[in-house]
């Protein structure tokens, strides 16, 4: 999770509006990012604990963070500070066995990140010489939910490679994911306003 972490914060600095939550009638684009991580407290409910400033720490600073959040959300001991305010949500679907999730957005923001548990599958495989062969690798899926009326469905397309892109890139592994984007439906509002916080 923490790779995963650190690659959609990367992401998240070049595509700002997945960053972002609605407040009445505007779209506040933010210039920090308090990552949002799902926690499952076995089965009796659901916090989303928050990593403040996750984009000025190193993986290593968030990986300690989210373990930390985690612990105490499933002991209780989070304080009311530690659960609000996030800017962006992951939701790690795959821990539970999900192959294909569609993650909720976590209001106000707009958009949600959900990974899903890595499975062998065939995959088609680029060879040395440039030929293609079949061949068993570890997929993942990361499943995108977003608000249109902050952005249309380009954006957090992109994104969703980036973060893929800059996750193998931390990793150094060659696992394949894929990346299916998922929209929120809603009604458009008018007149938006897109600001820095």
């Amino acid at each position: 999770m923490p790779f995963i972490a650190r690659a959609i914060v990367d992401a998240l600095a070049e595509y700002p509006n997945l960053n972002a939550s609605i407040e009445g009638d505007s779209l506040v684009v933010h210039n920090y990012v308090d990552l949002g991580i799902a926690v499952d407290l076995e089965f009796n409910g659901l916090l989303v604990p928050v990593v403040r400033s996750a984009d000025g720490k190193r993986l290593r600073a968030i990986a300690r963070e989210i373990s930390d959040l985690a612990t105490r959300a499933r002991a209780r001991k989070l304080t009311p500070d530690e659960i609000q305010g996030g800017t962006f949500t992951i939701s790690n679907n795959g821990s539970a066995g999900s192959v294909l999730t569609m993650p909720i957005i976590n209001q106000p923001q707009v958009a949600i990140m959900s990974t899903d548990a890595i499975v062998r599958k065939p995959v088609v495989a680029r060879l040395s010489d440039g030929s293609e062969s079949i061949a068993i690798h570890p997929v993942g899926n990361l499943a995108m939910s977003w608000d249109h009326r902050a952005f249309d469905g380009h954006t957090p397309q992109v994104s969703c490679r980036k973060s893929n892109a800059f996750s193998k890139h931390r990793t150094g592994q060659r696992r394949s994911k894929s990346c299916r984007a998922k929209k929120f439906q809603s009604c458009r509002a008018k007149n938006w306003v897109s600001r820095q916080n």
